[in-house]
C-alpha cells in the first residue's frame, strides 16, 4: 500500500472492553454506534476521490453489527487494502475470523499489552481476555501461514506503568507465537487514561531504558519495531543514536481520519491534529534541529510531569548502518519483511 490513499473511519466508541489506559471511556460517557448509511457514504465518497485503502477503528470495530458487510462492501467497491484495528478478544471465534478474512480484511492489528494474564485482565478490566487473545492470535497465525491472509498482522501495544517494565519479554513472548511485527504506544492521557492519572501514565524517563532494550532485541531477532508518542530528546538522550528508524509516526504518513464528533462526521489528517490539538512543545523546542520532525509529547503528560525532561538537541547524531552502509537519518528500514 505504498502507494495508496489512506483513510481509517471510525465506526463509534462502543467497545466490548473498559481498559484502564483508554483516552475514551470517561464516566457517563454515552457510546454509540455510526449508522450503516454514514459509514457506508464514507467508504464511498473517500473511493470516489481516489482512497485505494482503508481502515476501520473503534471502539471495538468487530462488534459493530454489520462489520462483515461493511467490509464486503469496500472489498467490491475496488479498495485493494483493507485493515481492522481490534483488541482482538472476538477473534477467538476461529469462524468469524475466517469470515473477515472472506470479505476482505488484508491486514490485521491486534492490541495487546501483556504477556502475562494478570496484567492484560487487570488493564482490560475484563477477566479471561488474555486467554481469549491468545487463542484469537492463535487462530491469526494459522491462517497466516495457510496463506489467506494476503498482508501482516500488527501487535499494538500501550506503553504504561503496568507493562513498560516487560517490553523484552513481551516481545519474545509473541515472537516464539510467530509474530515479527509490533509498535509499542505510549499512552495519551485522555480520557479514562487520564483519570487514573500517575497510576497509569509513567515518566518518559523511566521507560527509555525499557526501550533501548526492546530496540536492541529486534535488531538480534531481526523484527519490525515502532514506537509512537516518544519525543526525539529522549531517544538521544538515552543514546539510541538510530531511532529514526523506529518512529511510528514516520510510518503514519499523511493518512486521513473519519469520526463522529458533535452529533456530525468530521474529516481530519491525524498528523495534522497531533501536531495541532494532541501534542504540545515548550518554546525551547524551536532551536531543536528535530523541531521540524518532532511533535513533542501529549499535552496532557505534561500536567502531570512537567516538560524538564525535554531539552532541544543541538545536533543531528549520524550513525550509520554498519551492513547496508546507509544513514539512519533517511528512515530507511533494514528488517525482515519491511514492506508497508
Amino acid at each position: 500500500m505504498e502507494n495508496a490513499k489512506k483513510v481509517d473511519i471510525n465506526m463509534g466508541l462502543v467497545c466490548n472492553s473498559a481498559c484502564r489506559f483508554c483516552m475514551n471511556g470517561l464516566p457517563g460517557e454515552v457510546r454509540k454506534f455510526a449508522s450503516f448509511e454514514s459509514l457506508a457514504t464514507e467508504i464511498k465518497q473517500f473511493y470516489k476521490k481516489g482512497f485505494r485503502a482503508l481502515g476501520f477503528l473503534g471502539g471495538e470495530p468487530t462488534v459493530y453489527p454489520a462489520i462483515i458487510e461493511l467490509v464486503t462492501m469496500a472489498r467490491d467497491m475496488g479498495y485493494t487494502y483493507i485493515d481492522i484495528v481490534s483488541n482482538g478478544i472476538r477473534y477467538h471465534d476461529k469462524k468469524f475470523v475466517e469470515r473477515l478474512i472472506h470479505s476482505g480484511i488484508t491486514r490485521f492489528y491486534i492490541s495487546i499489552h501483556s504477556h502475562k494474564p494478570e496484567i492484560e485482565d487487570y488493564l482490560t478490566t475484563l477477566k479471561g481476555s488474555f486467554q481469549k487473545k491468545i487463542q484469537g492470535l492463535r487462530n491469526l497465525m494459522e491462517f497466516r501461514k495457510k496463506g489467506m491472509i494476503k498482508d501482516r498482522i500488527f501487535l499494538n501495544t500501550v506503553i504504561n506503568q503496568r507493562n513498560y517494565r516487560y517490553l523484552t519479554e513481551i516481545m519474545l513472548f509473541y515472537y516464539k507465537m510467530g509474530f515479527i511485527d509490533f509498535r509499542f504506544n505510549f499512552i495519551r492521557p485522555e480520557g479514562r487514561a487520564f483519570s487514573h492519572g500517575k497510576k497509569m501514565v509513567p515518566r518518559y524517563s523511566a521507560i527509555m531504558k525499557y526501550v533501548k532494550q526492546a530496540i536492541e532485541l529486534s535488531r538480534s531477532l531481526r523484527v519490525n519495531l515502532f514506537f509512537e508518542g516518544i519525543p526525539f530528546c529522549l531517544f538521544q538522550k538515552f543514546k539510541i543514536m538510530d531511532f529514526k528508524n523506529y518512529i511510528g509516526e514516520f510510518r503514519d504518513g499523511n493518512k486521513e481520519i473519519s469520526i463522529h464528533e458533535a452529533r456530525k462526521r468530521v474529516r481530519f489528517v491525524m498528523k495534522d491534529r497531533r501536531k495541532n490539538q494532541l501534542r504540545v512543545k515548550p518554546k525551547s523546542c524551536r532551536t531543536c534541529v528535530y523541531d521540524f520532525v518532532c511533535e513533542g509529547p501529549w499535552k496532557h503528560y505534561i500536567k502531570f510531569y512537567g516538560l524538564k525532561e525535554f531539552k532541544p538537541l543541538k545536533k543531528i547524531e549520524m550513525v550509520s548502518d554498519r551492513k547496508n552502509k546507509k544513514n539512519s537519518f533517511s528512515y530507511s528500514l533494514h528488517r525482515r519483511d519491511s514492506k508497508i
